[in-house]
């Protein structure tokens, strides 16, 4: 019988039981060496594939405190690979012990380890994370609040679409308003879904930043997934003739030079499917 396996599928399979069968001391000298490669033109993008393997080996192998004692030193490690590893055990192995400095390393210069730490918090989700994530966002950078916002998302627990409602209120950036608002459509729950539509009603009556009304009636595809809401809005709001609500299952087959059936005047391209 032909194998259905490519030659690299293969030796994938053949290098991840080779792995299996290193001991913790050889794994962390194998990660060690392809970071030295990072940071050199050696480093390919396919050399993340045996990052991703090492790492599954060591979530299998390592002991909790061994990585937490790692991770106390973080800050001290030279390498973004080894630093990007480490939050990335912290959220595989679900090490609840670091959980409030991930949470600091959510405003962290590196875009990278603050993307990697909002991941690793959003596979925590414990009450610790959202307490913490609650007493830090308003003092926090846009970076800071960004990120927290994606772990929110990655969260999809009940009381994160809970604190997410709750941040629309205290958030001024109408960007990261709109990423708010991206981040309840992994939710939409009946809650989420009435607040989005509160929000849609007021972007018709008031002018909000271009931003935020764009972000408002993008993020307004997820009443696609109920239809019935969307019938029922469109029969208590004739007058809404600007298409915000009911022609976005129309704008999805819409090609980049056709007029955006938003109202603005543009092309689809440069508006709403831009």
């Amino acid at each position: 019988m032909r194998s259905v396996l490519s030659d690299s599928a293969h030796a994938r399979v053949e290098q991840r039981r080779r792995l299996r069968q290193m001991s913790t001391t050889e794994l962390w000298q194998r990660l060690s060496l392809l970071a030295s490669d990072f940071d050199t033109p050696r480093f390919e993008l396919d050399d993340w594939e045996p990052v991703e393997d090492l790492l599954e080996a060591l979530t299998a192998r390592e002991t909790r405190q061994v990585v937490v004692e790692k991770f106390q030193k973080l800050d001290r490690m030279k390498s973004f690979l080894l630093q990007w590893a480490l939050i990335g055990l912290a959220g595989s192995m679900k090490l609840y012990e670091v959980t409030r400095p991930l949470v600091e390393l959510l405003g962290h210069d590196d875009d990278g380890l603050a993307e990697a730490a909002s991941a690793a918090l959003g596979r925590l989700g414990s009450p610790a994370c959202l307490s913490l994530l609650d007493a830090r966002y308003r003092e926090g950078s846009f970076g800071f609040r960004l990120y927290a916002i994606g772990a929110l998302q990655a969260m999809k627990l009940p009381s994160s679409e809970t604190l997410l409602r709750g941040l629309v209120d205290v958030e001024d950036d109408p960007a990261l308003r709109g990423r708010i608002f991206d981040a309840l459509r992994f939710h939409f729950t009946e809650a989420a879904g009435a607040m989005m539509q509160s929000e849609l009603r007021e972007a018709t009556s008031f002018m909000l930043p271009d931003e935020l009304e764009k972000a408002l009636f993008v993020h307004a595809r997820v009443l696609r997934r109920k239809d019935d809401e969307a019938d029922g809005l469109r029969h208590e709001n004739p007058g809404w003739d600007s298409g915000i609500l009911f022609q976005i299952p129309v704008m999805e087959q819409l090609q980049s030079h056709e007029p955006c059936p938003c109202g603005r005047g543009k092309s689809y391209g440069e508006c709403c499917g831009g």
